[in-house]
C-alpha cells in the first residue's frame, strides 16, 4: 500500500517521487540525471549482479536525500557530489578510493561500506561526524591505519573492521571512544599496533579472533563492567596482563593459539561472571594456585557453566573443580583420552566431541547426559559406538 502511494506521487516521472526502490526507476534517474529535491530515499538492489554507469553529477539535484542503499550492483564512474543531508549511506563495494571532497557528513548516522576501497586516514582528518553511531568497513583491503576517530566520530557505538587484512596500526585514541559498544577486528591478520590502553566503559564486545600478529592486549587501567565477550583466540598473545581482573562483567573469554602457549595470570580467578571459556592450544593456568584453591575459587564464584577443552589433560587435572559444568566441547586434540572421572560431572547434560580422530573409547557417562554430539571421529571402537546409540 505504501509503495502504491509513492508511485502515485508521480506515475510517469520517478525522479519526482519521495522514494525509489524499483531497479528500472533508479537506473533511469541515476544514469540520466533526472532526480529532484523531492527524493528522500533510494534503494537499488538487483536480483542478479549488474553494472550501472552513473552520471558524476547525478546526486546534485537530490539535496534532501536521507538514505542511499546499494546491493548487488557495481556502480562505475566517479562521483562529484553526495548530498550532505544523508543519514544512511549503505554501499557494498563502493568502487572509489575516496568520497567526494565536498561531502560534509554532519548528519550521517550509519556508514555501512563493506568491501570498499576507501582509506580512512584521508577522510577523518578533515571531517566531523558527531552523529555517526555505526561504521562498517569490513573486508576493506586498503586500510593500513585506523586514524584518530575521537574528534571525528566521538559517538560511534559499533565499529566493524573484520577481515581488513592490510590493517597494521590503530591510533591510541580509539581506546578512549567512550560510546563504543562493539569493536570487531576478527581476521585482521597484519594488525600489530594497538592502543596502549582501553578505557571504554560502554564496551560490551571486543573481538581479536585470528589477529595472528597481535602479541598483547591493551592495558585495562580501570573497571570495565560492561564488557561481556573478549575474543583472543588464534592470536600471538602469550600472556594476559594482571589488569584483566578489571573486566568484572566478563561472561565469555576465548584465548590461546595452536602456535603459542599462553600463560593466564592469577587474576583470572577474579572474573566472577565468567561462564564460558574457550581454550585453543596450550593455555596454562597459574602455577602458584593449587587445585584446591582453584576449586574453591570456582565454587565461590559460581563456577564456569560452559567449557571448551582442546586438551583433556587439563580437564583430567581439574575434574574436581567443574562439577557444575553443563556443556563440554572437546575439539581437535591429538591426545584426547576421556577418563572414567568424567562421571563426576554430575550436571553435565551435553557432550560435544568434534574432529577428535584419536579418541578410541568413551567411558561411562554421567546420568545427567541428555545429548552427545560426536563428529569426524575415526578411531572410536565399535563398543563405544553401540553405547552412544543405545
Amino acid at each position: 500500500m505504501g509503495r502504491d502511494i509513492v508511485q502515485r506521487e508521480s506515475p510517469d516521472l520517478p525522479g519526482e517521487r519521495s522514494r525509489l526502490w524499483c531497479y528500472e526507476d533508479v537506473h533511469k534517474v541515476l544514469t540520466q540525471n533526472t532526480g529532484s529535491e523531492k527524493i528522500r530515499g533510494i534503494r537499488i538492489c538487483s536480483p542478479e549482479p549488474s553494472k550501472m554507469k552513473l552520471e558524476p553529477e547525478c546526486f546534485e539535484k537530490m539535496k534532501n536525500l536521507k538514505f542511499f542503499i546499494v546491493s548487488n550492483v557495481d556502480i562505475c564512474r566517479g562521483l562529484k557530489y553526495i548530498p550532505n543531508e544523508l543519514r544512511v549511506l549503505d554501499w557494498f563495494g563502493f568502487p572509489l578510493s575516496s568520497l567526494p571532497s565536498n561531502f560534509d557528513p554532519q548528519k550521517l548516522i550509519a556508514l555501512n561500506m563493506p568491501e570498499n576501497r576507501v582509506t580512512l586516514d584521508k577522510h577523518f582528518k578533515r571531517i566531523q561526524c558527531k552523529n555517526l553511531t555505526y561504521m562498517n568497513f569490513n573486508s576493506n583491503q586498503y586500510i593500513r591505519e585506523l586514524p584518530d576517530l575521537l574528534s571525528a566520530t566521538p559517538n560511534v557505538k559499533k565499529l566493524d573492521l573484520r577481515n581488513c587484512r592490510k590493517l597494521v596500526m590503530i591510533h591510541d585514541s580509539i581506546g578512549c571512544l567512550d560510546k563504543l559498544e562493539s569493536w570487531n577486528l576478527c581476521g585482521c591478520i597484519e594488525l600489530q599496533i594497538l592502543p596502549k590502553c582501553i578505557a571504554i566503559k560502554s564496551l560490551k564486545y571486543l573481538y581479536f579472533f585470528y589477529c595472528e600478529r597481535v602479541k598483547r592486549i591493551p592495558d585495562i587501567p580501570q573497571e570495565l563492567e560492561n564488557l561481556e565477550y573478549l575474543s583472543l583466540g588464534h592470536t600471538a598473545i602469550r600472556e594476559l596482563p594482571p589488569s584483566i581482573e578489571n573486566l568484572t562483567g566478563l561472561e565469555r573469554l576465548d584465548i590461546g593459539s595452536r602456535f603459542y602457549s599462553c600463560q593466564l595470570p592469577s587474576s583470572i580467578y577474579k572474573l566472577r561472571h565468567l561462564h564460558k571459556l574457550l581454550l585453543y592450544g596450550n593455555v596454562k593456568f597459574p602455577k602458584d594456585v593449587g587445585i584446591g584453591r582453584q576449586a574453591a575459587a570456582c565454587n565461590s564464584y559460581c563456577g564456569f557453566s560452559k567449557y571448551c577443552f582442546p586438551k583433556l589433560n587439563f580437564l583430567k587435572k581439574l575434574t574436581s573443580c567443574f562439577t557444575h559444568s553443563e556443556k563440554c566441547l572437546l575439539s581437535g586434540s591429538k591426545d584426547l583420552n576421556l577418563r572414567e572421572s568424567i562421571i563426576r560431572f554430575n550436571r553435565l547434560n551435553c557432550l560435544l566431541i568434534h574432529n577428535s580422530k584419536f579418541l578410541k573409547k568413551i567411558p561411562k557417562l554421567p546420568e545427567s547426559i541428555r545429548e552427545v554430539d560426536a563428529r569426524n571421529y575415526t578411531s572410536l571402537n565399535s563398543e563405544s559406538l553401540r553405547k552412544l546409540i543405545l
